[in-house]
């Protein structure tokens, strides 16, 4: 039973960084590909992993940390934070778009 209530916890924590995050940039769109949090591999920063979900970003497929969406969640910067993810995930469009109207 507490596992199942954990399980919701992260759910609703994963699924309000995600509507946030579909909230920058005017419409953003985000989907989530995997439901399960995942431990990525021991780094020398993280010598336990980290948990993350996988989720696609306007076609770019990203790891969502699930402190990162924590913070997005929960903290009152929580919009600049997953401003700040979309972007890191969009900024080769953004520049290429960039480049193209600077052109014109």
């Amino acid at each position: 039973m507490l596992a199942t209530y954990f399980q919701s916890m992260n759910n609703t924590i994963i699924d309000k960084a995600i509507a946030m995050m579909r909230l920058s940039f005017e419409g953003t769109k985000i989907e989530l590909i995997s439901e399960d949090l995942e431990r990525s591999e021991p780094t020398d920063d993280f010598p336990a992993g980290y948990l993350f979900v996988k989720v696609n970003i306007a076609g770019t497929e990203t790891e969502l940390a699930y402190q990162i969406a924590e913070d997005i969640a929960t903290n009152p910067y929580g919009s600049l934070i997953a401003d700040e993810i979309v972007f890191s995930a969009l900024k080769d469009l953004y520049i290429k778009w960039q480049e193209e109207h600077e052109s014109k």
